[in-house]
């Protein structure tokens, strides 16, 4: 391949980056699961167990995967009949449970470590079957102004708008909305899951109360993240359609959708999106049907189905209707492990197991808890994966670049564990600033590009409950924006020639430099150019080969370590080898020809234009340097052959 010299146009590669930095400085936390399990006669309490991480289906008595903690955890007795009937079961991201009273009365948070809050400190004036949250909202499947058994039809009309799902807010307890269901009646939404992609379920059954033989069972599922809830005093809504429906009387089979005739309780969803529900035949002032259609007497029994995304029925257990010989009968909450991949199902039989546990294909594995032989009747069932930071002093910085403010974070969430941390509590520093922090829910609100600011969340571990001990968790906090920059610097040389220096501009006085070659390409990989921190950079004069530069500018924070960074557009230095050199003999003619390829070509000699030389092939017969540029390329400074 002969060439001369060839000069073409160059693209820059334009490389952004922004990100927050978060610092852990040997940061891990020892996190424990644990079920909760509300009991809501024999004076009420909530049990807590430990689930044990070892456990082995195949190995392990079904007994061995809980251990409880307390006895019980908490006791309506010795808490001044605080709980008397203790419905729902919900938690938030900094591990407060969430209690109804009743399943009427109100709602009640307690810390992980077994203290109940007054009401002066915290209350929500509702109550429901179940209790979920995301973020700073809690979310209720409320009997919020339920009418009684001997309402009428205008009382029940009215209960059931109020008996959809009710947000409200943890700071205030105040409403902020509700959801409305497509043929949700009176006092049926007993079953409600929050799962953790935003997705809310619900469950609506065909109430025996109401006589009504037109009422079907119904699933509902809806996206928290992307539908707005309606307004509090809206009495017109847009309802949610139901994501599964019953088919008449027809009992669903194994491959087909449709949910069973008889009412439907708890649900939950495991991790590939399968959804699990509790059927259960009534009381005795319904009508219960078996699995043709026809009246059954067997009042109370139970079992579970599960279902595909889609709706398609996977599996079901056999109909337990004996009480007292261990299994499933007058089960009512289920609740999906996803450590040990198990379904747990409390049931309101004293003389039945108390949680049935069961594999994902609804083989019955036995009691994980068994029968309590008293009033017992365990109904709602959670999950709560609760953790202590290891070491026990542990020190985050944390920098956010580029943020839109106001901006509200959570301080849990700066923390990296697979759980919460939920003992202790959290304390701001006095000279912080740009920060302002909201004890209600231990959010932080961050108000500049200036902020910066110190918490700390303390334990003494002196509680009986408490399972860390005593710890300190420091946040340093600060806030930055990206320096905008610019580069120049890409050369076109031979090699001897001299090099023109690198240069980067910033919009900040206080940024940082670091200039960074590859021989490769401009994606690198990149190496670190020891000693080049500066806005300019000279490169080497003996390059012998195409060199490639980059630059990372940095924006260092003061209150916390870390940077937000910026790497530069690419910089390309093309070295050229010297132009092949040819011998005219005086009185001849030679012919150059440049590379093939191009659609246009300029020749030069001695940097001065050949008018006539705009083919790939010139003549000429007189000495000189003949250089060519392709396809409206320009003549640059460059080797020179005499």
């Amino acid at each position: 391949m002969k060439f001369y010299k060839i000069f073409t146009t160059y693209w820059l590669l334009l490389i952004f980056v922004f990100f927050t930095d978060t610092s852990l400085q040997g940061q891990s936390c020892d996190c424990t699961e644990y079920v909760y399990l509300n009991e809501t006669s024999n004076n009420g309490a909530v049990h807590k167990f430990e689930v044990n991480e070892t456990f082995n289906e195949i190995t392990d008595a079904p007994s061995n995967l809980l251990n409880e903690i307390g006895s019980p955890w908490y006791s309506n007795a010795a808490a001044m009949e605080e709980l008397t009937a203790p419905h729902g079961l919900g938690s938030d991201l900094n591990g407060f449970l969430y209690i109804g009273e009743t399943n009427r009365g109100d709602i009640r948070r307690l810390t992980c470590d077994g203290e109940i809050l007054p009401e002066s400190d915290f209350v929500i004036n509702d109550g429901g079957y179940n209790i979920a949250s995301e973020g700073n909202t809690l979310y209720v499947n409320s009997r919020q102004g339920e009418a009684t058994y001997g309402a009428s039809a205008t009382e029940k009309e009215t209960a059931s708008i109020e008996n959809g799902v009710y947000a409200y807010d943890l700071c205030t307890g105040d409403p902020l909305g509700y959801y409305c269901f497509d043929n949700m009646t009176y006092r049926n939404d007993w079953g409600m899951f929050l799962a953790d992609d935003g997705y809310l379920y619900v469950t609506s059954n065909n109430d025996r109360h109401t006589n009504d033989p037109t009422l079907e069972n119904y699933i509902y599922r809806v996206d928290i993240n992307s539908v707005p809830l309606s307004d509090i005093n809206d009495t017109n809504p847009d309802c949610i359609a139901p994501l599964l429906t019953q088919n008449g009387n027809n009992e669903p089979q194994i491959g087909t959708a449709g949910l069973p005739v008889n009412r439907i309780y708890g649900i939950t969803v495991d991790a590939a999106g399968n959804i699990y529900i509790v059927e259960r035949i009534g009381t005795a002032d319904e009508t219960p049907v078996d699995d043709n259609g026809n009246p059954l007497t067997v009042l109370d029994a139970a079992r579970i189905l599960k279902y595909d995304s889609n709706g398609i029925l996977q599996a079901i257990t056999a109909l337990d209707i004996d009480d007292g010989d261990g299994g499933w009968y007058n089960a009512i909450g289920i609740y999906y492990l996803e450590s040990t991949d198990l379904l747990l199902v409390s049931t309101r039989s004293p003389f039945d197991d108390c949680v049935s546990l069961f594999d994902p294909n609804l083989n019955y594995l036995g009691a994980a808890i068994g029968p309590t032989g008293s009033e017992s009747t365990a109904k709602g069932i959670s999950i709560l994966s609760e953790c202590c930071p290891n070491p026990s002093t542990i020190v985050i910085d944390t920098l956010f670049c580029d943020l839109s403010y106001p901006m509200e974070i959570f301080l849990q969430d700066l923390i990296d564990c697979n759980g919460i941390i939920c003992e202790g509590g959290w304390t701001p520093d006095a000279a912080n600033t740009g920060i302002d922090f909201n004890a209600c829910n231990n959010s932080i609100d961050i108000n500049n590009n200036m902020a910066c600011g110190t918490f700390e969340l303390f334990s003494d571990g002196s509680n009986a409950l408490a399972q860390c001990g005593q710890f300190s968790v420091t946040i340093n906090i600060e806030t930055a924006i990206t320096p905008s920059i610019t580069v120049s610097g890409s050369q076109n040389i031979c090699v001897g020639d001299a090099l023109s220096d690198l240069i980067v501009t910033s919009n900040s006085s206080s940024s940082t430099y670091q200039w960074q070659t590859s021989t490769v390409s401009c994606d690198g990989p990149w190496t670190d150019i020891a000693g080049a921190t500066s806005d300019t950079y000279t490169p080497p004069a003996d390059l012998s080969a195409t060199t490639y530069y980059q630059v990372i500018v940095a924006e260092m924070g003061d209150c916390a370590t870390g940077s937000c960074d910026v790497a530069s557009d690419c910089i390309t230095i093309t070295v050229n080898e010297f132009p092949e050199s040819k011998q005219l003999c005086q009185g001849k003619t030679l012919d150059l020809i440049a590379e093939t390829g191009y659609t246009s070509y300029q020749w030069y000699k001695d940097e001065v234009a050949i008018p006539s030389g705009t083919t790939q092939t010139i003549t000429v017969s007189e000495a000189g340097a003949y250089i060519y540029t392709t396809d409206g390329g320009t003549l640059n400074d460059g080797c020179t052959n005499q």
